[in-house]
């Protein structure tokens, strides 16, 4: 508006505010379409076993923390309440928790074989939302729009640390160090719909699966 204040129309009527906040991550959609051209939604899903034996689960695990590979398409893990939390990135394309599920099963025997003969109990997921440069971005859009956005699957930290950086901004502190970032657009055709991604999943599981035979070990599934 000419005062300066942002008019956001939903279904239910109009909310003027002096300040409006995108922190939408993988779930940003044509609302704003700047920012859908630079957020690249990925699957992420999880998989959690059966309650496992105790000394089962301290053998996989004998302090407790967070275990991830390095492959470019990795596979993430811990073990909770005795029981195995084993996430990936699964398909590059929509699917369902139960094919996700299976492929990620596959991976968690390559990695814990002991686990052959347990049950997994439940699968879930959702949208991660990454950027072309793998950087995480907050700023501010010339319409007056703030953002923060894209953390490539590190939003349990970033996206807690970002959300009290744009609090402190939006009340008069200094901008966020990485609002100094530029926010690059992804350098193709896109409109929210990541369609390169199957060819960029390809690439790196090739990529994977040379390192591995490099090194002498299983390729990966």
């Amino acid at each position: 508006q000419r005062d300066g204040r942002l008019v956001v129309e939903t279904t239910r009527g109009a909310v003027i505010a002096k300040d409006v906040v995108v922190a939408t991550n993988g779930y940003t959609d044509g609302f704003v379409p700047a920012l859908r051209r630079r957020i690249i939604p990925l699957g992420s899903y999880i998989i959690v076993s059966e309650r496992l034996p105790e000394d089962l689960a301290r053998e996989l695990s004998p302090r407790g923390r967070m275990f991830f590979d390095t492959k470019n398409i990795l596979y993430y893990w811990r073990v909770h309440d005795r029981r195995m939390v084993f996430c990936g990135r699964a398909s590059f394309l929509p699917t369902t928790f139960a094919r996700a599920a299976r492929i990620l099963h596959r991976g968690l025997l390559e990695v814990h074989p002991q686990l052959a003969g347990y049950r997994m109990e439940y699968a879930w997921g959702g949208k991660v939302g990454f950027t072309w440069d793998r950087m995480p971005h907050v700023g501010r859009l010339a319409s007056g729009v703030t953002y923060a956005m894209g953390y490539c699957g590190t939003g349990v930290v970033m996206a807690t640390y970002l959300g009290s950086e744009v609090a402190g901004w939006l009340g008069g502190a200094p901008a966020p160090a990485l609002a100094a970032l530029p926010f690059p657009l992804v350098p193709v055709p896109y409109e929210g719909r990541p369609w390169f991604m199957m060819i960029g999943g390809e690439w790196f599981r090739l990529q994977d699966r040379l390192a591995a035979r490099a090194r002498g070990r299983p390729e990966p599934g």
